[in-house]
């Protein structure tokens, strides 16, 4: 089973969605976009900012807001793994719409959890190789018109479970470990 969080109105709302036994990679496919995911708390920060963001703004280093703060850069290795589709940088509201989706039920808005820049929608492609209780791999993903890119990713198998433990974007110099206190942190260069 996989764990669906909605935020609405101030509640939580959970509904879980059976995950077919045996299939690894379909299963840490459905993780990516909440472990890559940022607080919503911390996407309003970026929101309301009158000045420009920094990776200190934050404890919680996730995927998302790493790039978030990233500069677009334009060597082919960087291009590979984090490009903007757009002639610019996209309109903050592009980027907001993207991550940050809201549906209107019965004229109420609902948030979806999570808040990500990799939406299982917009997962394009998945490598797994799985050792033992260890899955490595590399999730590629694209959003029309706005930005593609890939990551690698590390999960890790307790009590049956996967869970996303490691992303890295290395051309960005961006890579992050969940750490016990379930927040994502930088990982020292060795």
């Amino acid at each position: 089973m996989r764990l669906n969080l909605i935020y609405a109105m101030g509640l939580v709302l959970v509904s879980l969605v059976p995950v077919a036994a045996g299939d690894d990679a379909a299963e840490i496919k459905k993780l990516i976009p909440a472990a890559a995911g940022m607080a919503r708390a911390d996407f309003e920060k970026v929101a309301l900012s009158d000045r420009g963001i920094r990776p200190s703004d934050v404890v919680d280093k996730t995927l998302s807001w790493l790039l978030l703060c990233s500069k677009p850069r334009e060597d082919a290795k960087a291009k590979e793994q984090f490009r903007l589709l757009t002639p610019s940088y996209p309109k903050p509201s592009e980027l907001g719409a993207e991550m940050y989706r809201v549906l209107t039920l019965g004229g109420s808005k609902v948030v979806l959890a999570p808040v990500t820049m990799i939406h299982a929608n917009r997962i394009t492609k998945l490598t797994c190789d799985v050792k033992g209780d260890t899955a490595r791999g590399v999730v590629s993903f694209e959003v029309p018109k706005l930005y593609a890119g890939q990551a690698d990713y590390a999960a890790r198998k307790v009590d049956g479970a996967w869970h996303i433990v490691e992303f890295a974007m290395h051309a960005y110099a961006i890579h992050i470990v969940l750490g016990e206190d379930g927040k994502w942190k930088e990982k020292p260069a060795n």
